[in-house]
């Protein structure tokens, strides 16, 4: 079944559906998995945009292995890394396509598993680590294999973990005897291994606030840290490369002498092709994939490079400018770090590609759909008009789909037409599910669509047209109080970082205040002429780290 792509649909190089918007995004990825047997690539506007994709899609196509795959949380040419969250989102997706790359062989009877991976347009720019040195320097533990505590250490370290006293943090380890934690980057939890001897008797998940075991675990695969990794080879690599680009007094260059040590320094992701004899694509680990953009990509993609360029020139008119002179920052050419507009180009011809319009002209393809309107009547009650709605809709033999944003919204709307003798309603928990009713029932979903639509074989109502996009609350996302301490831990201290209202200061820790007898923790935050500011963690949304974006595009 497919939703608004029109019947038959042919690829041409590339093709171009008109009359969709954003809102109904998620129906157009779902058709192009449908129709195609490849993995397929969505380039959505940001970061917000992929992962409401990713929550509809999940509904919509349930068992569907769908990837993000974000962009870094920095400017180009920063003097900070991208947060270690957003590496470990873009490692699990990198390594998920990597494994999956090598297609079984014939006659094997096995399928090759196809992804959907949905990006944003500056993550879709930007080179990263070839294939096979991302997956070169995997080590695979398992229950009862044997290994030296000590050789596992010293590979933990040559792939850029941390060793501290508790394992909290995504990149850090820990050593307690036979004990060994482990967080790696693509795991959304920390490992506690327990040796036996140098034979690995347990393997377990735990909690990195309350450090107790969880589940019991059978293997553990473990990469870098990074998209780069400090390993002999790449250090040589790098202090070649860097020697004969920029040809300055290494010695006292900060940068070159770090990485040369085999320490990580603040922002070195933005040389990573100096580790690295050449880079990829991010469509270099998919087979030829199917590519689809949301609507004004052109744009989005000029923007970038022109910031990208920007950004550039900036360092390069910065040079020798420093008042120390070991601070210097040599930029490599943005074509280094960038895909260029003739390689965008070239991607085009190469892969079939879908780019999408809200508008209509005569020259392209429209999509099978009209978008509906918020409900309206002059003094009409929005229960009688979705009454009057749903009744219509039914008469005309098409399946009606309503989507609330909520459990509580979908039980408010059936407990007031339940008792509506023409209409019978269900509620559903899938897409999939709500396939093979009768047509006369109205099916109920907890979806979080913003943009109702109707075709020839369906009507799918949401909040918006019933209540109005001015009626829809947008709640401000809640930080769970367990996790405060430990997001202002992934600060050091003397990290700048950025205040709402106070502006740019210096981290100096977690403290405890004792107000009104009353314990809180709060942030300590160092100002000019030594002025503190004690911000309670409740609020810590208030500061971000200096040097961040705001948007991931």
């Amino acid at each position: 079944m497919t939703f608004i792509l029109p019947s038959p649909f042919s690829f041409d190089h590339p093709s171009t559906l008109e009359g969709v918007n954003q809102h109904t995004e998620c129906f157009i990825v779902a058709d192009l998995y449908a129709k195609a047997p490849q993995d397929v690539l969505f380039v959505a506007h940001d970061e917000g945009a992929i992962n409401q994709l990713a929550d509809e899609l999940s509904y919509l196509l349930p068992g569907v292995s769908i990837l993000t795959f974000p962009a870094w949380d920095c400017l180009p040419y920063d003097r900070v890394s991208p947060r270690k969250d957003v590496i470990g989102a873009r490692l699990k997706t990198l390594s998920t396509l990597a494994a999956s790359k090598t297609a079984p062989p014939k006659g094997s009877g096995q399928n090759k598993e196809r992804h959907i991976v949905l990006t944003t347009p500056s993550a879709f720019l930007q080179r990263v680590t070839p294939q096979k040195d991302l997956s070169q320097e995997n080590l695979t533990l398992k229950i009862g294999q044997e290994l030296p505590v000590e050789e596992l250490v010293s590979y933990l370290s040559s792939q850029g973990y941390h060793r501290v006293s508790n394992v909290r943090e995504p990149g850090e380890f820990a050593v307690r005897g036979g004990i060994v934690d482990i967080f790696p980057a693509t795991e959304k939890k920390p490992y506690r291994l327990d040796f036996f001897g140098e034979e690995i008797e347990t393997l377990r998940t735990f909690d990195p606030l309350t450090q107790r075991s969880l589940e019991d675990q059978q293997s553990l695969v473990l990469g870098a840290t990074g998209e780069l990794s400090l390993t002999q080879k790449g250090i040589e690599r790098f202090r070649t490369h860097y020697r004969e680009m920029f040809q300055t007094n290494v010695r006292s260059d900060l940068l070159y002498q770090d990485i040369s040590e085999g320490r990580h320094h603040p922002g070195m992701e933005h040389w990573l092709p100096l580790f690295y004899g050449e880079m990829a694509f991010l469509t270099d680990y998919l087979t030829q994939p199917l590519m689809g953009f949301t609507q004004g990509i052109e744009a989005a993609f000029s923007h970038r490079l022109e910031q990208v360029q920007d950004h550039y020139e900036a360092r390069v008119e910065g040079l020798g400018k420093e008042m120390d002179p070991s601070l210097s920052y040599n930029p490599l050419p943005p074509e280094s770090l960038y895909l260029t507009r003739e390689e965008i180009e070239d991607l085009s011809k190469t892969y079939d590609c879908l780019y999408t319009s809200a508008f209509k002209t005569e020259n392209n393809p429209k999509a099978t759909l009209t978008l509906l309107a918020p409900l309206v009547g002059n003094d009409v009650p929005k229960q009688e008009l979705l009454k009057r709605f749903l009744k219509e809709k039914l008469g005309n033999q098409k399946q009606v789909h309503v989507a609330c944003q909520s459990e509580g919204a979908r039980h408010q709307f059936m407990s007031q037409l339940q008792d509506l003798g023409f209409l019978k309603i269900t509620s559903v928990k899938s897409w999939e599910e709500s396939q093979g009713l009768p047509k006369k029932l109205v099916r109920f979903h907890v979806w979080p669509l913003q943009q109702g639509f109707e075709t020839d074989q369906l009507t799918l109502l949401t909040e918006r047209e019933i209540f109005g996009e001015t009626q829809r609350k947008v709640p401000k996302k809640a930080k769970r109080s367990d996790l405060f301490i430990a997001e202002a831990s992934a600060l050091d201290l003397g990290d700048y970082v950025v205040h709402e209202e106070h502006g740019i200061g210096q981290f100096d820790g977690l403290h405890t205040l004792e107000v009104g007898r009353i314990p809180h923790d709060c942030v300590r935050l160092l100002y000019g002429g030594g002025d503190k500011l004690f911000l309670p963690v409740e609020n810590i949304e208030l500061i971000s780290r200096y040097g961040g974006e705001d948007s991931n595009a």
